[in-house]
């Protein structure tokens, strides 16, 4: 199925190619997304900004990775122009997903594909300009500094430069400074009482995501002093445990201040056991922990009973949608050399050829209302790109779990 894989992917990539819209030399394009309107979420149809999540610089690394296998020279002027864009609009937060840092990263990678080291030298820049966290940053996977850690670490690893050190040392420190002690536990107050009824659990936004970041700068640098708050935030999480759901609850409040009627456990990477289970898979293989083994496990379980009931329009996109939990099996196989997890993986990816590739029609993305929109993170672009990682898992880098040997 290696060549299917990879047809899906380059469609997805010539799609996105005639629907780039191209001004000097930049490109970007027009999609739906979710916008706070009057204290609501509303659909709105719009262009984008320069962020990995779901701006320009996303759609960038998704083209430029499918270029390596399909060379054709459209794919990499649309990811230049892409990538040019969001380096021009790149709005100076310190996230990962949603700031600088990860147009940074994806402009450092394209550079390395293209063989331009002007470009990752423009990269590694913003990098350097966007990473020094201060006291009241935010803090989080998604927009703050425990999503700048793991991919500091891994441009480190390749550039040796002392200043990735020390944004990351930094960013550790300002967690672990951030962290609300509870007996043995730690846990983040990240969105604030009136969107959460407790501390986040989960990678995104919870104590998974703080605990890897911090477990990862101290495997990296030889520095144990994150080891024992990453260790207590660990705890958070296994306290909150549901055996009956093999998952973990979402605290988040369906509004703000609106009371939550009733635990609830998402299935995403953003919140839930696939996100859970990809920092527990990435942190067994850098200490091959059995206790740390038990929970993957228990999120594998937990994530392959609803992927495997997929629903006929069910969102497919990395965030909360089928790509993304399916990539908990892709990472399962390559760490544990096991097959049958990635047979799973596969398995989605055939549904998704039947239901949308084949027939030609929309990929659902990760919007609950609204319809396609070209961005990695909630659309066409992560759905390529979980299709380059089926492809090619060893050679293509997974945007969701991000470490010294993704650079």
């Amino acid at each position: 199925m290696s060549d299917a894989w990879l047809d899906v992917a380059h469609r997805i990539a010539a799609t996105l190619c005639r629907d780039a819209l191209r001004s000097d030399g930049r490109c970007n394009w027009l999609g739906d997304a979710m916008e706070t309107i009057d204290g609501q979420m509303r659909s709105v149809h719009r262009s984008f900004g320069g962020d990995l999540y779901g701006g320009t610089a996303g759609i960038a690394l998704f083209l430029a990775e499918v270029d390596r296998f399909a060379p054709d020279p459209l794919l990499r002027a649309t990811a230049r122009g892409a990538i040019e864009h969001a380096l021009r609009a790149a709005d100076g937060g310190i996230g990962f997903y949603h700031g600088a840092t990860g147009a940074g990263f994806a402009a450092a990678r394209i550079g390395e594909l293209m063989d331009d080291e002007a470009l990752a030298e423009r990269g590694l820049d913003l990098v350097e300009r966007t990473t020094a966290a201060g006291d009241d940053s935010p803090i989080d996977v998604l927009t703050g500094a425990a999503g700048t850690i793991g991919p500091l670490l891994a441009l480190h690893a390749k550039y040796k430069r002392e200043w990735m050190l020390d944004r990351a040392f930094a960013a550790g420190d300002l967690i672990v400074r951030r962290g609300r002690t509870n007996g043995n536990a730690v846990s983040w107050s990240v969105l604030g009482d009136a969107w959460a009824v407790a501390d986040l659990t989960g990678y995104a936004h919870g104590a998974a995501g703080f605990a890897l970041a911090l477990f990862e700068l101290a495997h990296a640098t030889g520095e144990q002093r994150f080891s024992a708050t990453a260790e207590a935030a660990l705890a958070y999480e296994r306290a909150l445990f549901s055996p009956q759901q093999q998952n973990w609850p979402d605290f988040r409040r369906a509004g703000a201040n609106m009371p939550q009627q009733q635990t609830t456990y998402a299935v995403g990477w953003c919140h839930g056991a696939p996100g859970i289970g990809l920092a527990r898979l990435r942190l067994y293989k850098l200490t091959r922990r059995p206790d740390v083994w038990e929970e993957a496990t228990a999120a594998l379980r937990g994530t392959y009973t609803p992927l495997s009931t997929l629903a006929p329009n069910s969102m497919f996109a990395l965030c909360h949608g089928a790509a993304g939990n399916a990539e908990l099996f892709i990472e399962a196989g390559q760490v544990l050399g096991d097959a049958g997890y990635t047979a799973i993986a596969e398995a989605i990816g055939r549904q998704g050829i039947e239901r949308f590739h084949a027939p030609r029609r929309p990929w659902p993305s990760g919007l609950t209302t609204g319809g396609q929109t070209p961005g990695l993170m909630l659309g066409l672009a992560g759905i390529g790109y979980f299709y380059l990682r089926l492809h090619d898992s060893a050679g293509v880098p997974s945007v969701l779990v991000v470490g010294p040997t993704s650079a």
